[in-house]
């Protein structure tokens, strides 16, 4: 049998736990005293019992094996997945599909970006956002503007015929003489935001 001898070492004082085999309390005792051991404590010592391994049969030869086994060390036979495994590839496969490509009712905008642009969104690209100027249409009125710099924008409109626009501009600036004068102007613009032509142009 085993003993377990809790003492200390006769010449050095420092504690001391052994593990001897003994016929009893007594001559575990003795064993540890020859050990030059101050015995305080002898107990019967039992080993903890051994983990419980998680087992599951083999399917083919029946014998039993580890649960997480791939492959059976008796008929090397390979072992089905467990169930969550199957789960698990399902989720990793079709949830983004189904995450991305589910009802979006609560989500407009999750498409948003493959969504082909409209034309009236192509045409509104051509104009301010701020004052619904035409840039293009803008630049060329300053180049023929006496005074570039005294240009102001008033209204900007515009019709759409289909492979042009047709855009009405008012503006005020400065004349030769330094006054203030208000201006049409009346021009031809294609889809790419170019004045093709200038139409009319007047107080």
């Amino acid at each position: 049998m085993k003993f377990q001898v809790v003492g200390a070492d006769r010449e050095t004082g420092e504690d001391v736990k052994i593990v001897v085999e003994a016929r009893d309390e007594v001559d575990a005792a003795t064993i540890a005293s020859r050990r030059n051991i101050m015995v305080s404590s002898v107990a019967f010592f039992r080993l903890a019992p051994p983990p419980k391994r998680n087992l599951k049969q083999c399917p083919k030869c029946k014998e039993s094996i580890d649960k997480g086994a791939r492959k059976c060390p008796h008929c090397r036979s390979t072992q089905p997945a467990p169930p969550w495994a199957y789960a698990i590839v399902a989720l990793l496969v079709l949830g983004p599909a189904l995450w991305c490509c589910g009802p979006c009712s609560w989500n407009d905008d999750s498409h948003e970006a493959d969504r082909p642009e409209s034309r009236d969104e192509r045409v509104e690209k051509h104009f301010s956002a701020w004052d619904g100027s035409h840039p293009g249409l803008t630049a060329y009125i300053k180049k023929t503007m006496n005074d570039p710099d005294s240009y102001q924008h008033d209204e900007t409109r515009y019709v759409d015929k289909g492979d042009h626009l047709i855009v009405y501009t008012s503006l005020r600036g400065k004349n030769a003489f330094g006054g203030v004068v208000r201006n049409t102007v009346v021009t031809k613009v294609d889809l790419q935001g170019n004045v093709v032509e200038i139409i009319s142009q007047g107080p």
